[in-house]
């Protein structure tokens, strides 16, 4: 059975530079919401990457509930320390309503509850 993630922006990103450690992922059902296509986009714009190759991504796009933004503002706030993104903190609430795992290698995320951390 395919494992179904939602990555963050960074695992988008490290799965498109070919990290290794993000390779037993390959094959994982891919989530993520409308925050993460706009910071990927980005990127493949700063580094010169064709912004066609996203179109793979619609069809994996989760919308963004009013829960999600209330939730993840109060994980912003718990863990201030950090200084967490807000499209992290929605797409954490937005793994958690959704029953999966979240998937980073951001490091503050490292031990909470529901995230696959990628070293």
């Amino acid at each position: 059975m395919t494992e179904t993630l939602f990555f963050d922006t960074y695992a988008l990103i490290e799965m498109h530079e070919g990290n290794p450690r993000y390779a037993r992922f390959h094959d994982a059902k891919i989530v993520m919401n409308m925050l993460n296509l706009f910071e990927l986009t980005h990127y493949f714009i700063r580094t010169g990457m064709d912004t066609n190759s996203l179109i793979m991504y619609e069809g994996v796009l989760s919308p963004v509930e009013f829960s999600d933004a209330i939730n993840g503002a109060k994980t912003k706030h718990e863990h201030k320390k950090f200084k967490l993104s807000m499209a992290d903190c929605i797409g954490y609430e937005t793994a958690r309503r959704l029953g999966i795992k979240f998937l980073t290698g951001d490091k503050a995320f490292k031990g909470m509850k529901n995230v696959e951390y990628v070293a």
